[in-house]
C-alpha cells in the first residue's frame, strides 16, 4: 500500500521560493483531497495506478480549469483549479512510480 502524503512532507523553502510555493500548494491540495475523500473510500491516494478511476477524476479537474477560463473567473480561482489539476497529475505519476 502506498504511503499517504502528510503536511510534514512539504519541502523546505529554498532559493526558488515561488516554485516551492507552487509545489507546496500542490502537496497541500493532495493532503486536503485525501482527508476529504478517504473515509468514503474515494481518495485517489490509495488507488492502483491502472485504476479506471484516474482518467475521469483528472478530466473533471481539467473541466473545472476550462470553466474558470470560460467564465472569466478570477486569476486566483484559476490558480486554485490548476493546483487541483496538478495535484491529480502528480498523484497519478507518483502512483505509477511506486
Amino acid at each position: 500500500m502506498r504511503r499517504i502524503p502528510l503536511e510534514s512532507d512539504l519541502p523546505v523553502i529554498s532559493m526558488f521560493s515561488d516554485r516551492d510555493n507552487t509545489y507546496q500548494a500542490i502537496h497541500r491540495e493532495r493532503v486536503r483531497a485525501h482527508a476529504k475523500h478517504v473515509e468514503k473510500g474515494l481518495s485517489m491516494e490509495i488507488e492502483r495506478p491502472d485504476s479506471p478511476r484516474w482518467l475521469p477524476v483528472l478530466v473533471e479537474e481539467v473541466g473545472e480549469v476550462a470553466r474558470a477560463l470560460n467564465d472569466n473567473e478570477s486569476l486566483g480561482n484559476l490558480r486554485k483549479e490548476l493546483i487541483q489539476c496538478a495535484a491529480m497529475c502528480v498523484a497519478w505519476v507518483e502512483a505509477l512510480d511506486l
